[in-house]
């Protein structure tokens, strides 16, 4: 009886774990003041700049740890590794300097996230990763498309 009851709740607290840790999209307002001026401490945020979408993989520690976002001038994205400080990015390109988006979306796999490659003409490249439903996932991409292609005009 106790091995079934170690088990369940085992079970248990790793199912609520995994999909309470499953992240949305969430409207730049949504972010408090503290949180945009954490983003704007690593640089990656002007002061009257405005998030339009934000996400994180971040688990508990949310957007401490990870952000992923776009604003009418750019998109970012952060990952904070405190035990592994060699992990640590931190990126961004403005649309202008953009030569190519390639969306890669997984929205069937379990591990791994959507996500959107990003080349500059300068040939750096990161990427920008959308852990969303597969409507939300498109409404990030396709948000960000937008804003590169109007830059271009």
């Amino acid at each position: 009886m106790k091995k079934f009851s170690i088990k369940f709740l085992f079970v248990l607290f790793i199912s609520t774990f995994f999909f309470s840790c499953k992240p949305n999209l969430m409207k730049g307002k949504g972010l408090s003041s503290k949180d945009i001026m954490y983003i704007q401490k690593m640089g990656l945020l002007e002061k009257n700049e405005e998030i339009i979408l934000f996400t994180t993989q971040g688990g508990f520690l949310g957007l401490k740890s990870s952000g992923n976002f776009y604003t009418k001038k750019r998109i970012a994205s952060y990952w904070i590794d405190k035990n592994h400080p060699e992990r640590t990015s931190n990126d961004f390109a403005y649309y202008e300097d953009i030569d190519t988006i390639i969306c890669h979306p997984r929205l069937n796999a379990v591990t791994l996230s959507s996500s959107i490659e990003i080349k500059n003409k300068t040939g750096k490249q990161f990427n920008v990763f959308v852990d969303a439903d597969s409507a939300q996932t498109w409404k990030f991409f396709n948000g960000a498309i937008k804003l590169w292609q109007k830059s271009k005009i």
